[in-house]
């Protein structure tokens, strides 16, 4: 965490050349701006992806060059520089760090929209320190056996409902909509109730004739529907 954090250019350029674990030098990489350390990793870094990042951050140094003559283009500049040499990081758990911990918004967001891996993304939308990218990332799964488990089970509110309106598993949407504690989310999940047996159970429901009324609704096998004109115990739907 602490390296994602770390501003002081003197200290990054040490670590850039003598730090031997890969992940901290591909954050510096990203992070730095000293040219002759970059041209120094560029050419003699061991590790390829540290090269290129490296390459990457020389060249468009070169291209933004005129940009930056107040502060608030040069902020501009290092975020832009930045975004385009993190678009070339492989390292899923690299992006991830840049995820939960650059100081910038737009960084956080960014590397978020770079990660692939669907482990990584499911623990950055259950418990990601930003709440954008705990929604980019709940955005870009699709492993739905990850959504039903975030659907259930994420503390975000907002989670929850990205995770429902992408799962069609109707027994983890019926557990949602009988006992999700945000009655806006089990009415999301009622409506994408489709099973027939789930719908007959929810018409006989004795508790709620809310419930009972919007099963009926939505119930499509015709033998059903006669099987509840005719024998209900509620009135007001077996005459709907």
């Amino acid at each position: 965490i602490a390296i994602c954090l770390l501003e002081d250019q003197n200290v990054l350029k040490d670590l850039a050349i003598h730090d031997p674990d890969l992940k901290i030098r591909k954050i510096i990489t990203v992070n730095l701006e000293d040219k002759m350390t970059l041209e120094h990793l560029a050419k003699n870094d061991a590790n390829e992806e540290v090269k290129k990042l490296a390459n990457t951050k020389l060249e468009n140094q070169n291209v933004f060059k005129d940009l930056g003559k107040n502060n608030s283009d040069l902020e501009t500049k290092k975020i832009v520089i930045k975004k385009i040499v993190i678009s070339n990081i492989t390292d899923q758990e690299v992006l991830k760090l840049f995820a939960n911990h650059d100081l910038e918004p737009e960084i956080r967001e960014h590397a978020t929209g770079q990660i692939t891996n669907q482990d990584i993304l499911k623990d950055l939308a259950e418990y990601g320190n930003h709440w954008k990218v705990r929604e980019i990332a709940a955005n870009k799964i699709k492993d739905e056996s990850k959504l039903n488990h975030l659907a259930k089970n994420a503390k975000d509110p907002q989670i929850r409902r990205i995770s429902i309106t992408r799962i069609t598993d109707q027994n983890t949407l019926r557990d949602i909509a009988e006992s999700d504690k945000d009655i806006l989310i089990r009415d999301l999940a009622k409506n994408k109730i489709t099973d027939q047996n789930i719908l007959k159970e929810w018409s006989e429901s004795p508790e709620n004739e809310y419930i009972r009324r919007m099963a009926v609704e939505k119930i499509t096998d015709q033998s059903m529907l006669e099987n509840i004109a005719k024998y209900s115990l509620y009135p007001e739907i077996s005459v709907m």
